[in-house]
């Protein structure tokens, strides 16, 4: 025999409830508040942490191609104040 009632739908599914929701106490709802508040800030400490790492490898990356400049424009004056010498 099958476990369906009237409308199609099974009576003993496993997340079925027998009974009433249980009603929340207030400790439970400040708990739950307490959660949703906390993962909603680490959310946005995320979110920032992401955004200030994007801008900190942007930022590598310029210091590295300004360094890779300045040394560049050293080799350069060494040679040519070498040139003037001569």
């Amino acid at each position: 025999m099958s476990n369906t009632n009237k409308n199609g739908t099974n009576k003993n599914a496993p997340k079925s409830r027998k009974g009433p929701r249980p009603i929340m106490t207030v400790a439970m709802l400040r708990e739950k508040m307490l959660k949703e508040l906390m993962v909603k800030e680490l959310r946005k400490i995320d979110r920032k942490m992401t955004k200030l790492l994007r801008s900190e490898k942007i930022l590598e990356a310029k210091l590295s191609s300004t360094r890779i400049a300045m040394d560049n424009l050293r080799i350069m004056r060494v040679e040519y104040s070498t040139e003037m010498k001569d």
